[in-house]
């Protein structure tokens, strides 16, 4: 690889999402492998350094102690590279003292004294207890001090703050020989070493890293002027890292406010025409204003807030009037009523929306309850479950419901003899389904294959007539509704959308024709914006992979191109953003 090529993907790493991330990442692996910086033949090899450190260690070790060491976990007491000449490698134990905190009672935990030092205090937590209590003095922490927190967040920190106790859930690093091993130096290969462990997945990251597996992580130990060079290298090449992440920042601040913009000349846009002229604008710099596949989001949105508000296509005055299909479909719900032989029809809890004073003057709003049945499904008997057989009786639960439709993947069936007892409680092809616990308010179709099949309690089926099935679907899945429904159960402890709330849902319904129009022409906006979302998600796909190739091509060179190239492409990158 030439120091050009090393530039162009260096380039192409910063850009890409994650892409600051992996730099630091690798910056450490190089690191910690000796190709961050030249070895010097001259440097004293750091096999002196281990002897010096073991004298060290012996003086403060408490005399006859010998402790004989179990291997733990092979994947963390191996290198899997080979070390440069003249470097060595150590178990931590050898280098450093590892120290337990203390753990606390919750009244030894006090609103004044010395500060406790919890794990929470080092990610994220501004919350600080306090004690009273005279310890020895290993249980405190000093400015400078090296220590790790090993449970559920994890990692090295170089304590900055006052004097402080440390909780149980830290352990302070003493290292044997200040003079022969850099405090900074062995911070940054701990840091590198969390990096692998999270990586690697060792099921650490969310449970303890314990004592005995971390005295056994193998360190490994450049001569003390390489330790030097390589830590004033890191700190160098970091603090580049970091204005090249400031910069990025600050282009997509830039990028999200010019499509913040846009996303709302689209929203406020009064009339067909003028939206018409703000999407055209929108695609003319498509490319500048989305680059990952969530950003589309906001705009899909945005297309399903001018379809139901009317905006989205013209109006004909000719047409029907919404009020007319309106009463042929209360007439439909009536007829629905008297076959189903529904007896009890509960009064729903009615809601108001925003959008409908600002909708076109020939639609008409009304409620759901006004001209369609919001019936629930049905749990399994008491002592029934799943048969282990495809008997054709699907019970549909929720997490078959996906993206709009019902999935035919890991079905469950049930017996003829369950069906038969929840026969009542299916779902058609002519109705919606819409989920009411664990997943909220998900809209969508039953496809043909699931007709007439049995419907879990967690959802309920929207029944109705006259209305265009797909238009009623997109007013249900419009942030008017779904803001609705969520007002409904904010204050719930344990989330349920009850079907008096579904029922009291206030929707637009204009002219049947307007609604086919609509529902065309939101499909041809949403057409569009898949095919964007597959681009964007193909580039996506392409620059992790090639960014993952990249990297590992870049850890394989040979170390004096990287030295080389690794300078001039960093300070290429900065001189160009």
């Amino acid at each position: 690889m030439t120091t050009k090529e090393f530039i162009e993907v260096f380039d192409t790493i910063t850009e890409a999402p994650g892409g600051i991330d992996q730099l630091r990442e690798l910056v450490l692996q190089l690191a910690v492998q000796g190709k961050l910086v030249p070895q010097d033949p001259n440097d004293e090899p750091a096999s002196k350094l281990l002897k010096r450190i073991a004298a060290a260690k012996a003086r403060t070790s408490r005399k006859g102690r010998v402790k004989v060491r179990k291997v733990v976990d092979p994947a963390l007491t191996r290198l899997n590279y080979h070390l440069p000449s003249g470097w060595a490698s150590a178990h931590l134990s050898d280098l450093t003292q590892v120290l337990n905190g203390r753990a606390y009672k919750k009244s030894e935990l006090l609103l004044e004294g010395t500060p406790v030092l919890r794990v929470g205090n080092l990610f994220t937590s501004n919350q600080w207890y306090y004690s009273d209590l005279d310890l020895d003095k290993d249980k405190y922490c000093e400015e400078g001090d090296l220590i790790y927190a090993w449970s559920a967040s994890f990692g090295p920190f170089i304590w900055r703050g006052p004097k402080v106790i440390y909780h149980y859930h830290i352990w302070k690093l003493s290292l044997f020989s200040e003079i022969d091993l850099r405090k900074q130096y062995l911070y940054n290969v701990l840091l590198q070493k969390t990096q692998d462990i999270k990586n690697a997945g060792h099921g650490i990251s969310m449970v303890h890293l314990t004592k005995e597996k971390m005295e056994q992580l193998v360190v490994p130990l450049p001569p003390l002027a390489e330790q030097h060079r390589i830590v004033a290298k890191i700190n160098e090449l970091m603090g580049l890292i970091d204005r090249l992440e400031n910069s990025r920042c600050s282009r997509e601040a830039v990028r999200t406010a010019a499509r913040n913009s846009a996303l709302a000349a689209l929203c406020n846009a009064a009339t067909p025409a003028e939206v018409e002229a703000a999407w055209t604008r929108i695609a003319e710099q498509v490319e500048d204003l989305f680059t990952t596949p969530d950003d589309l989001t906001p705009l899909r949105e945005a297309v399903l807030q001018l379809a139901v508000r009317g905006r989205l296509v013209p109006q004909d005055p000719g047409e029907e009037p919404a009020a007319n299909l309106l009463r042929r479909a209360k007439t439909s719900k009536s007829r629905e009523i008297i076959e189903r032989k529904i007896r009890r029809n509960s009064e729903p809890e009615l809601s108001e929306s925003a959008g409908e004073v600002s909708s076109p003057t020939h639609w008409v709003w009304t409620h759901l309850y006004d001209f369609a049945l919001v019936l629930g499904g049905k749990r399994l008997p008491a002592g029934a479950s799943f048969s282990t057989e495809n008997t054709g009786n699907i019970y549909i639960r929720v997490t078959d419901m996906k993206d709009g439709s019902i999935s035919t993947e890991n079905l469950q069936y049930i017996s003829d003899d369950v069906r038969d007892r929840i026969a009542k409680y299916t779902i058609d092809r002519e109705d919606l389904y819409i989920t009411i616990a664990g997943t909220i308010g998900d809209v969508g179709e039953v496809p043909r294959h699931f007709h007439g099949q049995n419907l879990t309690e967690n959802a309920a089926k929207i029944v109705f007539r006259e209305v265009d099935k797909k238009f009623l679907l997109l007013v249900l899945r419009s942030g008017d509704v779904q803001e609705q429904f969520q007002e409904k159960i904010k204050q719930m402890a344990q989330p349920k959308l009850a079907l008096k709330r579904i029922s009291g849902a206030r929707v637009p319904i204009p002219p049947l024709a307007e609604q086919h129009r609509i529902v065309a022409k939101v499909n041809e906006l949403m057409g569009l914006i898949d095919q964007l979302e597959q681009h964007l998600s193909v580039s996506e796909k392409h620059n992790a992979t090639f960014i993952s190739a990249a990297v590992n091509y870049i850890n394989t060179q040979d170390e004096k191109m990287l030295h080389q190239a690794s300078d001039i492409s960093f300070g290429a990158s900065i001189v160009s953003k």
